[in-house]
């Protein structure tokens, strides 16, 4: 059954990868409040003295970490930033200077956390996902506690728990319309006459449990960041961060694009509506009525076509 909440989907939070950059930020958070619950139970002045957090990094976080900027994600989670509202220019600056102290922030006390807390182990085999990390609270240099978490794609993390995985996401929710795949929903939308986003918007009220004023809310929130975060990009110029030192050209490309006049002939991959997926028949009709008119065969589930796009 389909659980997924649309803004489990569509997420704010940093980049480059949601898997290298949101999900490892979410663990973190995690972690902290498993670090709050352990204090909190403490009764003992000494239990809560001499404390470290350290990170290890294995598989595709640990090879392209650095790249990424997964180190800088979980600092800013340890922190107690959220990918939603943390700052991008201090989470891009955050290790320029490798001695800085950090110190993290819990209930009374503050951890201090420095860069090489984070371990990138390029050797141990991630054998249940290749982005694996896991976080140890330590007293006097010997391990209290460790979580281990997967960052599994689109933000979306899952903690181990004795030797299984326990995903993080809504999966007690449940939708007024449950279905499994399309075919399901599109039954629905027969049996009840009932529009497709009406059951869509119906099932996200149940799953996230707001309301239809809030879930729209949310929505313009996150097509306002999308926008602020292309014009930050056309906007900006000079050197890309970090070690690849790439020139960005989008300044330049914004400011020519008006000067274009006339059809543009470019070379485009596209997705058929459903029913072609569904009746070979139609696929051919497909193609020519979403304004392609090409020959090619159909294959591997999309066409490719030439489309006439005109300049701004």
């Amino acid at each position: 059954m389909i659980r997924t909440s649309f803004f489990e989907l569509f997420k704010i939070g940093p980049g480059p990868s949601s898997s290298h950059t949101v999900g490892p930020m979410r663990a973190a958070n995690m972690f902290r409040l498993e670090v709050e619950n352990y204090l909190q139970q403490q009764t003992s002045p000494e239990a809560i003295q001499q404390l470290q957090i350290r990170v290890n990094l294995f598989g595709s976080l640990a090879h392209t970490g650095i790249g990424h900027g997964t180190h800088r994600a979980v600092l800013a989670g340890l922190l107690g930033d959220t990918p939603q509202y943390v700052n991008i220019d201090r989470l891009n600056t955050c290790f320029d200077h490798p001695d800085t102290v950090f110190q993290l922030p819990f209930s009374g006390f503050f951890i201090p956390f420095v860069a090489s807390n984070i371990y990138f182990d390029y050797l141990t085999p991630t054998s249940k996902h290749p982005n694996t990390l896991s976080f140890n609270l330590l007293h006097n240099n010997e391990i209290l506690f460790t979580s281990t978490y997967y960052s599994v794609g689109g933000g979306f993390i899952e903690k181990e728990e004795s030797g299984s995985t326990k995903s993080t996401s809504n999966v007690a929710a449940v939708p007024k319309y449950a279905y499994n795949h399309f075919w399901e929903l599109l039954r629905h939308h027969e049996q009840t006459n009932i529009p497709v986003e009406t059951i869509l918007l119906e099932n996200e009220i149940a799953v996230s449990g707001l309301t239809e004023a809030e879930i729209f809310e949310k929505i313009d929130q996150i097509m306002a960041v999308m926008h602020q975060s292309v014009q930050r990009g056309l906007l900006r110029e000079g050197v890309l961060p970090r070690r690849v030192k790439c020139k960005t050209p989008r300044q330049n490309m914004y400011a020519d694009a008006p000067g274009l006049r006339g059809a543009t002939t470019i070379r485009r991959s596209t997705f058929c509506p459903p029913q072609c997926l569904r009746f070979g028949h139609l696929r051919r009709k497909c193609c020519r009525t979403n304004g392609c008119n090409c020959s090619n065969k159909w294959r591997s589930g999309y066409f490719t076509c030439r489309l006439r796009v005109l300049a701004p």
